[in-house]
């Protein structure tokens, strides 16, 4: 039977977290996720981001797979993601303390049936807000945790009486740390097998060496988790996953073998009689001193990672891999593709009309050279993934301001490709008229329209050079100065809008006027004229429904 109330009290210790991690979730709203983006642009803010988060949310799992999805979204950059794990291998030592404390050292439990009472109360059908449904699932979550902390206490000491000890003594410590790294891998949680090692611990099942080396096993076991989130997924998660990996394998087999033979001497030294006290402490210094040998080397330690798996030169179909359960970075994602999908438009339209728009180009020779149906299907296929992406984001039940953010997105899309076939409808028209004898009034309105088309685009790709500026998180204004800077690119990229709506005003004017004059004093009337007022008015359109995706990305990237 006590086999069997271990398992049970492991098992309602496993739910517990999970219910707690959920209730924290639900009850700090979606502005706790943007804040882990907004606050990991330096080392010491991206591990102390790690730390915090994790200790809130007492799953350093959780944390990892957050931070995957913020990386794989571009919401968040590898340099920072590798800076929260390595914080939140730290922050998970946490839960050590809070359950020598609360689980071993304090009896609480008295509060167990008021805190699922409440939990449970603030769960019923008539409560409808979010964050009491949030704060009483913590609640019950923290309840079910210290009940199967006393299931397991109670059971462990009846273990002891079925185990010899003498043999679990007799174990190499290499033992206790493959048996501490399975366990881990296998629930994937380090905190399970801390709360598991700290029983045995209290009841003299093991010593104390041997239940540090089940723990420093644990540290490498909970790295699968990462693993598990890269696998199959794009480079940059194998990127965040590696490093993870790296460093715990590095921290975890020096401690174990420079720091686990001295451990006993060294709480001697300080005077630390408690073995539980002894043990939690030792987790907390070793992933400490490995965060503060990491942590200056940050930068090089990325590019390392960089240079060992290179991102492949066309990542994007890992766009729509971004997990939708993590909606900022899901919303991140797509919006990260829309833009991608005004750059493919970008080179398409201008290719169609023969002009580049920088020097270095938005268009490779490759695809200058690529025939233009093709680059036009590649496109509407681009569009098709977009939108499967964008409606399995909204099936997932996410907050109307991420919904409104996929509806703009949308629309923006649409919008693009609605410009692209608005060129390629007239694509033959233009292509007679710039074939038109020099100085004729046809090869003057191809130059005009040119000359139009390659300033509208020079301002627009400039335009999404700033969105992308903001979405990456490099304009640095907006992390120092909040709304401000916020308030300040919006109406930057307004004054962008206007200043390409007042340039296709004109540009459409002027060229009715040449249309006018060219055919002034012919005497008979020609499908000419039509033809050449129709094409001006396609242009015009085309790049109205341009502007229009600007002004629509400009919303999300103002609202996130």
């Amino acid at each position: 039977m006590s086999f069997i109330a271990f398992i049970s009290g492991l098992a309602i210790f496993l739910y517990a977290m999970g219910q707690l991690e959920s209730g924290i979730q639900q009850a700090s709203g979606e502005g706790f996720k943007k804040w882990i983006v907004n606050r990991t642009k330096t080392p010491l803010s991206s591990a102390s981001a790690g730390i915090f988060i994790t200790a809130v949310l007492q799953s350093s799992s959780m944390v990892s797979l957050l931070t995957l999805a913020f990386v794989s979204a571009g919401a968040m950059s590898l340099y920072s993601g590798i800076g929260v794990v390595l914080g939140a291998n730290l922050g998970t030592t946490i839960t050590g303390w809070i359950v020598t404390l609360v689980g071993f050292k304090m009896d609480l439990n008295s509060l167990v049936l008021p805190l699922l009472g409440i939990g449970a109360l603030t769960n019923l059908d008539f409560l409808k807000n979010t964050r009491i449904r949030g704060t009483g699932t913590a609640l019950f979550g923290f309840g079910l945790l210290i009940f199967g902390l006393s299931v397991m206490k109670e059971s462990v000491a009846g273990l002891t009486e079925l185990v010899d000890l003498n043999e679990a003594a007799e174990l190499a410590g290499w033992v206790y740390l493959l048996i501490g790294l399975v366990l881990a891998a296998v629930m994937q949680s380090s905190s399970a097998v801390m709360m598991m090692t700290l029983a045995l611990l209290s009841s003299q099942a093991i010593g104390l060496v041997d239940a540090a080396a089940l723990m420093i096993g644990a540290d490498l076991g909970t790295t699968s988790t990462t693993i598990l989130g890269s696998l199959g997924q794009s480079i940059v998660k194998k990127q965040l996953a590696l490093a993870h990996v790296l460093f715990n394998v590095v921290v975890d087999i020096s401690a174990f073998f420079l720091l686990l033979p001295l451990l006993p001497a060294w709480l001697s030294l300080v005077g630390v009689v408690d073995e539980m006290f002894g043990l939690v402490m030792f987790h907390s210094i070793l992933n400490l001193l490995g965060l503060l040998i990491f942590l200056p080397l940050l930068a090089q330690y990325t590019r390392w990672i960089q240079r060992l798996l290179p991102v492949e030169a066309d990542s994007r179909a890992t766009l729509f891999e971004v997990p939708v359960e993590v909606p900022e970075a899901a919303v991140a994602s797509l919006q990260a593709s829309v833009m991608l999908l005004a750059r493919d438009a970008i080179s398409l339209n201008t290719t169609r009309v023969g002009v580049r728009v920088s020097e270095n180009g938005l268009q490779s020779d490759e695809v200058v050279h690529r025939a233009i149906a093709d680059q036009y299907q590649a496109i509407k296929e681009f569009e098709s993934q977009i939108i499967h992406f964008a409606q399995r984001l909204r099936l997932s039940n996410i907050a109307q301001a991420d919904d409104n953010a996929v509806g703009q997105l949308l629309e923006a899309t649409r919008a693009i490709v609605y410009a692209c076939k608005t060129l390629k409808d007239i694509q033959l028209d233009f292509n007679v008229i710039r074939g038109s004898k020099e100085g004729s009034g046809g090869h003057n309105l191809a130059d005009a329209h040119q000359t139009f088309l390659k300033q509208f685009y020079q301002i627009y790709d400039h335009a999404l050079d700033q969105l992308e500026m903001r979405q990456t998180g490099a304009l640095q204004g907006r992390l120092q100065h909040g709304d401000e800077a916020s308030n300040n690119l919006s109406s930057m990229l307004s004054t962008v809008d206007a200043e390409l709506s007042e340039l296709n005003v004109r540009h459409h004017q002027a060229c009715s006027d040449l249309i006018i004059n060219a055919n002034r004093g012919q005497t008979a009337v020609t499908a000419t004229i039509s033809t050449w007022f129709n094409l001006n008015h396609e242009v015009h359109h085309h790049a109205k429904y341009m502007v229009n995706a600007l002004t629509r990305l400009q919303r999300v990237a103002a609202s996130r």
